[in-house]
């Protein structure tokens, strides 16, 4: 103990982050690696032994890439609460993604480690869940291939084509464009539905939102699934965490907003009213796929709406992160100056959310 209090003395992290907490030791200042995301959820979970499990659910393994990566679950709060889940670091080159939702792992390890049996805040009734980094294969793909990488690494080469699917892209001559499955796409709740566009691209390995072979095909997309089954009815939220374009979306983003379908009446107004409370913080905008994208934007097979659709999950949303949908030249790269800022807009939300659930579902 009194090593550890002497290195948080001088206030220095393998991470170069100068601190006078604890738990701090996230460098804010820029996008890390993904072995540096994973040597910081190993540190904190070290750090926040008592409250904080980090376990690995599965990992990236496809016959025919020659590597392949973990995918970390970190759990923060006791196991006999309800949970409020989030996905981040589904599409590779949102980076902005995984770096909030370390930010809000870090902040939550420190309220449970600090807290008392005589603490109140509403956080410590349930229990947190993150994957951090959904698709680790991208994300490293973006920072030492392709920035722009969007996909999964999965080689053409493990894919079964058909006639008019490589005719489309020419895999054979330009496999590298062919590459990777869009997890975001790849998820059952209105997997491969869309507008006609979607549909016919969503199944052309050429196209950045390719959907699969088949929904869950990918060890990522199967990971989650497995591990948000084994929770049963525990999930009272799920989020995506996505990035850009300031906005809030609740499910069914297949749908037009007129259809016989598409989510209204009660269920439509816990969604909207649930978002309304933690977006005080935020102030994005808050609507379904089809009033803030158009019916031209229409695709399915988002975690969102596999957790509405498939598990029954109730407050189901994707948050779109900063910049705004205007700023397009920044969009994908942010500058890591924002980091501090958007992490700490997110952190306050999720304190309304911990609120809110509170006075729906009474502890």
């Amino acid at each position: 103990m009194k090593i550890l209090t002497f290195v948080f003395f001088i206030g220095l992290s393998k991470y170069g982050v100068e601190s006078k907490k604890k738990f701090d030791i996230l460098n804010t200042g820029r996008y890390l690696k993904l072995s540096e995301q994973y040597e910081f959820l190993k540190e904190i979970s070290e750090l926040a032994e008592d409250t904080v499990q980090l376990e690995v659910i599965g990992n990236t393994y496809i016959e025919g890439k020659d590597y392949q990566n973990d995918i970390y679950l970190v759990t923060i709060g006791n196991n006999s609460d309800y949970v409020v889940f989030f996905d981040c670091g589904n599409h590779a080159r949102e980076w902005i993604s995984s770096a909030v939702c370390l930010y809000l792992i870090q902040e939550l390890a420190s309220v449970f480690e600090n807290a008392d049996e005589h603490s109140e805040n509403v956080m410590l009734n349930y229990q947190w869940q993150f994957i951090p980094v959904l698709n680790p294969d991208g994300y490293h793909l973006s920072h030492v291939k392709d920035r722009m990488q969007r996909k999964n690494g999965r080689p053409v080469s493990s894919m079964n084509l058909t006639q008019e699917q490589n005719d489309a892209c020419r895999c054979d001559v330009h496999p590298d464009e062919c590459s990777g499955v869009d997890l975001n796409r790849n998820f059952p709740g209105g997997f491969g539905k869309g507008n006609q566009r979607f549909v016919r691209e969503s199944n052309l390995p050429c196209f950045e939102m390719y959907r699969g072979a088949h929904a869950l095909s990918e060890p990522e997309t199967l990971a989650l699934d497995k591990h948000i089954s084994s929770l049963d009815d525990k999930v009272l939220a799920a989020i995506s965490i996505h990035s850009y374009g300031k906005e809030i979306y609740y499910p069914q983003g297949w749908l037009p907003d007129d259809h016989k379908n598409q989510i209204k009446g009660e269920n439509k107004t816990l969604l909207t009213d649930f978002a309304d409370a933690f977006n005080e913080k935020l102030k994005f905008v808050v609507g379904n796929a089809a009033k803030l994208l158009g019916e031209e934007e229409l695709e399915g097979g988002g975690s969102d709406d596999y957790y509405y659709m498939t598990k029954n999950i109730n407050l189901t949303y994707t948050i779109e992160l900063d910049p705004h949908v205007d700023d397009y030249a920044t969009s994908f790269e942010l500058s890591p100056t924002e980091i501090p800022d958007v992490g700490a807009k997110v952190w306050n939300a999720i304190k309304l959310m911990a609120e809110k659930l509170e006075e729906l579902y009474p502890q």
